[in-house]
């Protein structure tokens, strides 16, 4: 199978388990390493926490489905998991959903006066497309959405 298709595959097969079970398929990466790979699904759901017992049955059953249809071409292991307490934030929904909360991003150069950069700040909102943080020192920061290379939400202790 051509090395897109069975990851083509593999997707539509996690997502229709994790949907099964009540879960979003937040991610799903396939990493080589060596002569074995590593299939990373990460489960989410805004309506119920992504406990242990759950990353256990999605594991089971998509493990079951791809040892049945062979889907992937190489020697593997199967890792499913929740996104952390420290989770990307890739859409502006994942923006919208933890407003509030604080998020490290890094963006590529918004123009000529703001070069590429990160910051450390609370989501404050979402506006046409741009995402509004609050940094420590009150300044607020606009950033568009197509900018931000990376972002995830920083854990605080005793929050």
């Amino acid at each position: 199978m051509e090395r897109e298709k069975w990851r083509e595959k593999l997707k539509a097969l996690a997502l229709q388990i994790c949907e099964k079970n009540g879960f979003e398929l937040f991610d799903i990466e396939t990493i080589a390493s060596g002569k074995r790979w590593l299939v990373r699904v990460t489960l989410d759901s805004e309506s119920m926490p992504v406990t242990i017992d759950a990353c256990e049955t999605v594991s089971k059953e998509l493990s079951l489905v791809l040892d049945a249809e062979d889907i992937v071409p190489h020697s593997y292991i199967l890792e499913v998991s929740s996104p952390g307490v420290e989770r990307k934030l890739k859409v502006l929904k994942d923006f919208e959903r933890f407003k509030g909360e604080t998020a490290f991003v890094v963006f590529s150069a918004i123009s000529e006066e703001v070069p590429a950069g990160c910051l450390t700040g609370k989501i404050i909102s979402i506006e046409d497309g741009n995402i509004v943080f609050e940094k420590e020192n009150e300044i607020r920061a606009k950033i568009p959405i197509e900018k931000i290379k990376r972002a995830n939400l920083v854990f605080k202790f005793g929050k």
